[in-house]
Protein backbone atom coordinates (compact mmCIF):
# COMPACT_ATOMS: atom_id res chain seq x y z
CA UNK A 1 0.00 0.00 0.00
CA UNK A 2 1.34 3.56 -0.73
CA UNK A 3 1.72 5.49 2.41
CA UNK A 4 1.05 9.24 1.35
CA UNK A 5 0.18 11.56 4.05
CA UNK A 6 -3.27 12.28 4.86
CA UNK A 7 -4.43 9.81 2.03
CA UNK A 8 -7.78 7.73 3.52
CA UNK A 9 -7.91 5.56 0.94
CA UNK A 10 -4.93 3.67 0.09
CA UNK A 11 -4.81 2.31 -3.15
CA UNK A 12 -1.77 0.95 -4.83
CA UNK A 13 -1.63 0.70 -7.94
CA UNK A 14 -0.18 -2.47 -7.83
CA UNK A 15 2.80 -2.14 -10.04
CA UNK A 16 0.13 -1.49 -12.96
CA UNK A 17 1.81 0.70 -15.47
CA UNK A 18 0.75 2.06 -18.64
CA UNK A 19 -3.13 2.65 -19.02
CA UNK A 20 -4.15 0.73 -15.79
CA UNK A 21 -1.62 2.61 -13.63
CA UNK A 22 -2.86 5.49 -14.92
CA UNK A 23 -6.65 4.66 -14.70
CA UNK A 24 -5.89 4.00 -10.59
CA UNK A 25 -4.60 7.45 -10.22
CA UNK A 26 -7.50 8.89 -11.62
CA UNK A 27 -9.58 7.04 -8.66
CA UNK A 28 -7.25 7.78 -6.17
CA UNK A 29 -7.31 11.16 -6.80
CA UNK A 30 -11.11 11.37 -7.19
CA UNK A 31 -10.56 10.24 -3.57
CA UNK A 32 -8.59 12.70 -2.22
CA UNK A 33 -10.27 15.45 -3.81
CA UNK A 34 -13.53 14.17 -2.06
CA UNK A 35 -11.72 14.20 1.41
CA UNK A 36 -10.79 17.87 0.57
CA UNK A 37 -14.48 18.51 0.41
CA UNK A 38 -15.45 16.45 3.46
CA UNK A 39 -12.47 18.57 5.31
CA UNK A 40 -14.43 21.95 4.39
CA UNK A 41 -13.04 22.73 0.98
CA UNK A 42 -15.00 24.70 -1.72
CA UNK A 43 -17.34 23.11 -4.21
CA UNK A 44 -16.40 24.09 -7.16
CA UNK A 45 -17.59 23.28 -11.12
CA UNK A 46 -14.81 21.12 -11.99
CA UNK A 47 -14.53 19.13 -8.22
CA UNK A 48 -17.99 18.59 -6.08
CA UNK A 49 -19.86 15.97 -4.36
CA UNK A 50 -22.69 15.42 -7.59
CA UNK A 51 -19.82 15.05 -10.38
CA UNK A 52 -17.55 12.99 -7.76
CA UNK A 53 -20.77 10.85 -7.03
CA UNK A 54 -21.03 10.15 -10.91
CA UNK A 55 -17.64 9.44 -11.65
CA UNK A 56 -17.45 6.58 -8.61
CA UNK A 57 -20.92 5.01 -10.47
CA UNK A 58 -19.26 4.88 -13.51
CA UNK A 59 -15.38 4.15 -12.93
CA UNK A 60 -16.05 0.29 -12.43
CA UNK A 61 -13.80 -0.29 -15.74
CA UNK A 62 -10.80 1.72 -14.19
CA UNK A 63 -10.68 -0.19 -11.26
CA UNK A 64 -11.71 -3.54 -13.43
CA UNK A 65 -7.78 -5.28 -13.06
CA UNK A 66 -7.27 -3.92 -9.04
CA UNK A 67 -9.94 -6.23 -7.55
CA UNK A 68 -11.71 -3.29 -5.75
CA UNK A 69 -15.50 -2.60 -6.01
CA UNK A 70 -16.15 1.04 -7.38
CA UNK A 71 -19.62 0.67 -5.65
CA UNK A 72 -17.90 -0.62 -1.87
CA UNK A 73 -15.91 2.49 -2.36
CA UNK A 74 -18.74 4.75 -3.13
CA UNK A 75 -20.30 3.41 0.09
CA UNK A 76 -17.37 4.09 2.23
CA UNK A 77 -17.40 7.74 0.97
CA UNK A 78 -20.76 8.51 1.11
CA UNK A 79 -20.77 7.08 4.60
CA UNK A 80 -17.64 9.11 6.12
CA UNK A 81 -19.56 12.11 4.02
CA UNK A 82 -21.97 11.51 6.26
CA UNK A 83 -19.84 11.11 9.22
CA UNK A 84 -17.89 14.75 8.64
CA UNK A 85 -19.87 17.73 9.52
CA UNK A 86 -18.64 19.04 5.83
CA UNK A 87 -20.97 22.53 5.99
CA UNK A 88 -19.59 23.30 9.37
CA UNK A 89 -16.00 22.76 8.64
CA UNK A 90 -16.50 25.06 5.57
CA UNK A 91 -18.20 27.71 7.11
CA UNK A 92 -15.25 27.72 9.66
CA UNK A 93 -12.86 27.90 6.98
CA UNK A 94 -14.87 30.69 5.17
CA UNK A 95 -14.78 32.91 8.56
CA UNK A 96 -11.25 32.17 8.85
CA UNK A 97 -10.44 33.62 5.21
CA UNK A 98 -12.59 36.49 6.11
CA UNK A 99 -10.68 37.08 8.89
CA UNK A 100 -7.35 36.96 8.02
CA UNK A 101 -8.35 39.48 5.19
CA UNK A 102 -9.78 41.86 7.66
CA UNK A 103 -6.71 41.68 10.01
CA UNK A 104 -4.33 42.30 6.68
CA UNK A 105 -6.58 45.74 5.75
Amino acid sequence: MSSVKGQKYNLDNNGLVGYDGLSVAIVLQAGNDWNKLCEGFEETADCNFIELECFFNECAPYLSMTGYSANRILKKLLQDRAKSNYIAKREARRSGRKKRKREFF
